[in-house]
């Protein structure tokens, strides 16, 4: 099944207004009555004049958003009608996604500018605009999570209510819409899971995204997730929860303008106490993917244990690079990791390293010679610091849940 998207938007609440008639002395005494029962009665129809209605989000460059099972999604140009993002699945890996008002893919290109044909595409999971009773279809064929064997879908959506929900990100306003996924080839027999599955997602048009989901099927169709924070560049009065906000980097040494910092005597570690853990600004993002991660053995203390898992944020000055880690096995001695880092001035890169545990530091050595190291803070976080000859940059990372 497809990630559940985002989008933005503000609840729009109609209106109605009653023009006053001019020729009142025509009125009957019935028409009268009945009037002042509509207007002190409430009936449906005013009830449903005052239900919300999400209108299709406007979106800018620099929104971001970050869920609790380790998705992400950062706008990195509007085209027209389209909003662009990075994109990874199994199947297309470091790829770019373009999205239409509905959040729908609607093109995928790889890394090389090639069109990707992947189930994505065309995956319709929002219908502008929405409100409470609103359906729609999307028949998709779509990969089988058990199988990993294509298959045609039928994909039901319906509008069932607006309510608050609670997050990781804060607490929201929500159109709850329920989701049943069945087998385009199979009948409705009640027993779900087997033939077809429901979740249910709430989007949210403060965060201009789905804020939460929740499996109701009884068989694994992927974890239940919510929203964990958020940062819309185009609405800064939306955001419900920020991260702290991070402060720039200030090198010991003078730098140029450029993201990272050159200089002849790199410092032995930045100055990075100052720093909070927050949302990186760049408008490039590394995308990495892995199914790996090992639990740590019981001959792993409990300190190294910790660095299991994916680490995501920023470095650079103004927090203007994307960082991220995977630790996919720690042991006593080290840990296989892979890097990540992108911005503005450099395209994606990813490594696979064999890191050592030296002190209170995880530090690991590139082919041609680069270092970086990280080094945890008491309360979770973790600093990193690259080096390469008299290029270096620092950062800050968090783990993602």
């Amino acid at each position: 099944m497809a990630r559940p998207s985002a989008v933005p938007t503000r609840s729009v609440v109609p209106v109605v207004a009653v023009r006053p008639s001019c020729r009142r002395s025509r009125l009957s005494v019935v028409a009268l009555v009945a009037l002042m029962a509509t207007s002190l009665t409430p009936t449906s129809s005013a009830r449903a004049q005052a239900a919300p209605v999400a209108e299709a989000p406007v979106l800018s460059v620099g929104d971001q958003w970050r869920w609790s099972h380790g998705g992400s999604r950062r706008i990195v140009a509007v085209e027209g009608n389209l909003f662009t993002s990075p994109f990874s699945n199994e199947r297309c890996n470091q790829c770019t996604a373009y999205r239409d008002r509905n959040l729908t893919i609607v093109k995928l290109v790889d890394k090389d500018g090639k069109v990707v044909n992947d189930p994505e595409v065309g995956y319709k999971q929002l219908d502008f605009p929405l409100k409470i009773g609103k359906k729609w279809e999307s028949d998709q064929v779509l990969v089988n999570n058990a199988t990993r064997v294509s298959e045609p879908y039928k994909n039901e959506f319906a509008v069932e209510g607006y309510e608050e929900i609670k997050t990781k990100a804060g607490t929201f306003k929500a159109f709850r819409i329920v989701h049943i996924q069945q087998r385009a080839h199979s009948s409705f027999d009640g027993n779900a899971g087997r033939s077809w599955w429901r979740q249910t997602l709430w989007y949210s048009p403060e965060a201009a995204a789905f804020v939460k989901r929740e499996v109701n099927s009884r068989v694994n169709w992927g974890p239940d997730w919510e929203l964990e924070s958020y940062s819309l560049k185009s609405r800064s009065t939306a955001t419900a929860a920020p991260p702290a906000a991070a402060a720039p980097m200030t090198p010991s040494a003078a730098a140029p303008s450029s993201a990272g910092a050159r200089s002849d005597s790199p410092p032995a570690w930045p100055d990075l106490s100052k720093a909070n853990a927050g949302l990186s600004q760049s408008p490039v993002m590394v995308v990495m993917w892995s199914t790996n991660i090992e639990p740590p053995g019981a001959d792993v203390s409990p300190d190294k244990a910790k660095w299991s898992g994916r680490w995501a944020g920023w470095a650079c000055r103004q927090q203007s690079c994307d960082a991220r880690l995977i630790v996919e096995k720690v042991t006593p001695d080290g840990a296989s990791i892979i890097y990540g880092f992108a911005s503005k001035d450099v395209a994606p890169v990813t490594a696979r390293l064999e890191a050592k545990f030296v002190g209170q530091e995880l530090q690991a050595t590139f082919r041609d010679g680069a270092t970086v190291a990280y080094r945890m803070r008491p309360e979770g976080d973790v600093e990193v610091y690259y080096r390469r000859d008299s290029y270096w940059y620092g950062g800050v990372l968090s783990k993602e849940k």
